[in-house]
């Protein structure tokens, strides 16, 4: 027979692997979509609004529902294998709906159109599994009070859940999507899903098994039978609540308690959104940068909502949450600092840890910390005290959870599409700093006017130093301290900041150096071309375009500088389209005049901004030469244009004696990446020849050009073309 302790333990176990479940399935959902609604940041945002959306509604629908049931084992058992279930289910319609939502957004959307399609295709298609991912916590947390008789577990079970998401991040963008690919990680995480539901049935037996043993005990709560009815456990007391037993509960307090769950989550996935763009100028920002981000935020929440019940079992809530949110507050102001000092961490990092690729995961890692460490520990422990104060017996723990998760989706949108582009990382980063100490202030002043006399010498003293004009002081402080433009400064000390432009999803910068040249980098990481080196990147174009005996039609993905797009008006009668994702970059294409000729483009060449993957599915035209520029592998999104399925898109927008040129930065390619691009491109064009840009041994670049019929060159037919 089981010990308490176990069965314990074995709960947790089941919300560390649910938790993996729901961020596995959020990373590999977010980008299966992305193949068919582009990865253009209103649609990205969108399909995570639409994830958050759908666990909001079932932590809130099914909360009261839960908490009230006799049994609510079956309900978790039922929620997580429907999630398996859909999820199955989803690995085969997805790739489906791709298709029709590419048709359906179109060639050049509206931002709303693009935002509708995106949010309402992925919400329709996902609701029942995120209806049901949402309300696992709810009902896992009553299933755990029937087993173990404990009414305070919200904190440790909501730390393992986060800790298991850490572990669905990880596992989904390190190992399993590149050694499975997308659908049979979904299928994975749906066996992970099987799994949890059968573990817990086994604890709700074992549990019920202990419940026969005692005398008068009714076993039937637990998983199925003849239940206790409606009531559950009852109102947490102790610690734990909200108040002493003793004390009746203050007015408009679980409107208080409401408004914080939503505020919280609003501003706290705000300041991951703002966190994250920094460190994208710092990191290598690949989407191993993004996975090493998210984790050490998940990390940090479960470790805050871990060591809350500790502080609970001494401290009344009323106490210790403006603790807890200026704490928040300070850390956070903390942090919008460490990311103008990301840099110099990343250097001394980088000497301490050294090169490699673990060593390198682990510098980015300990970057991340310096950003988030300290604040998710204080979010993680806020959500668990307000979760834990709220809960009854019915129900509570899907309430907290649904609003803090309302406010989660909305942060994406708010503050990346409208707060970063307008405001920039400073200021963006210390408005969410004032919104903590607003929050402060709030309970701060009801709890001192509600009870003064409880506070306590020690928290009398904290109350002291922190008045309302100390933390309006080192707010002032920070700001005036803090550069405009944080985290972005020249690679190299010769160079200076030219023009600058804060996106949606990119930072973008023109640099200058000491000889007059520019340089485009987004994120101040990725170069996408300059000046010096304007002629190897106008070969880009005239290569495949010369190539062709009579080009009239062409298509250029990546636009970047425009010098290769410029390139292509050198070619009589030809009209062509060029497609760049990140707008910004089209906005500053008049750096790069006169070697891009951007004055002299005319009606022959257009420019449009959307995903080059997208574009390619959704137009009707048919190319004489298609022209796909330098994609970093290790950008997320640009590893799909190095895809079968891309190059089988391009071959049917090819027109006939069409030619397809993929060029490759080999710099950036490894040998199996290289052999893998090389091997899925002859199979869709086994007619392909290997073209070298220019003799270089620093930067090397290989242009594949593939046609749909044999072709033939003779020698000098380059020459005779120019000439």
């Amino acid at each position: 027979m089981r010990s308490p302790p176990v069965i314990s333990a074995l709960l947790h176990v089941l919300s560390l692997f649910s938790g993996a479940c729901g961020l596995g399935y959020q990373m590999t959902w977010t980008r299966m979509f992305g193949l068919g609604l582009g990865h253009e940041v209103p649609a990205v945002l969108a399909v995570l609004a639409a994830l958050f959306a759908g666990t909001a509604l079932g932590a809130w629908a099914l909360d009261r529902r839960v908490s009230e049931s006799a049994r609510p084992g079956r309900w978790y058992v039922s929620f997580e294998g429907f999630m398996g279930f859909w999820a199955m289910l989803s690995a085969g319609f997805i790739p489906k709906l791709n298709e029709l939502a590419s048709g359906w957004i179109g060639l050049e959307p509206s931002p709303a159109r693009r935002w509708a399609v995106a949010f309402g295709l992925d919400l329709v298609a996902l609701l029942p599994a995120t209806v049901a991912l949402g309300a696992t916590l709810p009902a896992l947390d009553r299933f755990a009070s029937r087993c173990a008789g404990e009414a305070r577990r919200v904190g440790t079970l909501y730390a393992a859940n986060t800790l298991g998401a850490v572990l669905g991040t990880l596992a989904a963008a390190h190992a399993l999507v590149p050694a499975l690919g997308f659908r049979r990680t979904i299928l994975a995480f749906a066996v992970l899903n099987g799994w949890c539901a059968g573990l817990a049935l086994l604890v709700g037996r074992t549990a019920m098994r202990r419940a026969d043993a005692r005398p008068g005990a009714d076993a039937g709560s637990i998983v199925g039978g003849r239940g206790s009815g409606r009531g559950g456990m009852g109102t947490p007391r102790g610690p734990c609540s909200l108040l002493s037993p003793a004390t009746s509960t203050p007015p408009g307090w679980r409107r208080r308690v409401g408004w914080t769950l939503f505020f919280t989550g609003l501003l706290g996935v705000g300041y991951e959104v703002v966190g994250i763009r920094g460190l994208n100028q710092v990191l290598e920002n690949t989407v191993y940068s993004y996975a090493a981000a998210l984790s050490v935020f998940l990390m940090g929440t479960a470790l805050g909502a871990a060591l809350e019940p500790s502080l609970a079992r001494s401290t009344r809530l009323d106490r210790r949450l403006p603790f807890l949110l200026s704490g928040l507050a300070l850390t956070s102001l903390l942090g919008v600092w460490a990311l103008e000092w990301a840099p110099a961490t990343l250097a001394a990092a980088r000497l301490v840890l050294g090169s490699g690729p673990l060593r390198s995961a682990a510098v980015e890692l300990a970057v991340a910390g310096t950003v988030f460490g300290l604040p998710t520990m204080f979010m993680g422990a806020i959500f668990s005290a307000l979760g834990q104060a709220i809960r009854s017996g019915r129900g509570g723990v899907g309430w907290a959870l649904a609003l803090n998760t309302l406010g989660a989706a909305l942060a994406p949108g708010w503050f990346g599409v409208v707060g970063l582009p307008v405001l920039g990382l400073k200021w963006a980063g210390l408005g969410l700093v004032a919104g903590y100490w607003v929050l402060w202030a709030v309970w701060v002043r009801a709890e001192r006017g509600a009870d003064r006399a409880g506070w306590g010498l020690g928290w009398a003293a904290a109350g002291s130093m922190w008045t309302l004009w100390t933390p309006a002081v080192l707010w002032v402080v920070l700001a005036s301290a803090l550069p405009a433009r944080l985290a972005s400064r020249p690679m190299q000390a010769a160079e200076r900041l030219r023009s600058y432009r804060m996106g949606i999803s990119d930072a973008v910068a023109v640099f200058e150096t000491g000889d007059g040249q520019r340089v485009l980098r987004v994120n101040n990481r990725f170069t996408m071309g300059g000046t010096a080196t304007a002629n190897a990147e106008r070969r880009h174009s005239h290569i495949p375009l010369l190539l062709h005996p009579e080009p009239r039609r062409a298509l250029f993905l990546g636009v970047g500088t425009g010098i290769s797009f410029g390139a292509m008006r050198a070619h009589p009668g030809l009209v062509a389209d060029g497609v760049e994702l990140v707008p910004e970059v089209v906005g500053l294409l008049g750096e790069f005049e006169p070697e891009n000729a951007r004055a002299d483009w005319g009606n022959g060449l257009r420019v449009t901004v959307a995903d080059a993957r997208r574009y390619v599915q959704a137009t009707p035209r048919q190319y004489d030469v298609v022209v796909a520029d330098l994609f970093h592998p290790g950008r997320d999104g640009a590893g799909t244009l190095y895809t079968l399925e891309h190059f089988r898109a391009v071959r049917a927008r090819l027109a006939l004696g069409g030619l397809f040129c993929q060029w490759l930065p080999l710099y950036q390619l490894d040998g199996v990446t290289l052999r893998m691009v090389v091997r899925a491109f002859l199979e869709v064009y086994p007619e392909t020849r290997a073209f070298l840009l220019r003799p270089n041994l620093d930067t090397p670049v290989v242009g594949l050009v593939g046609s749909l019929v044999p072709t033939r060159y003779r020698p000098g037919v380059l020459a005779d073309r120019l000439a």
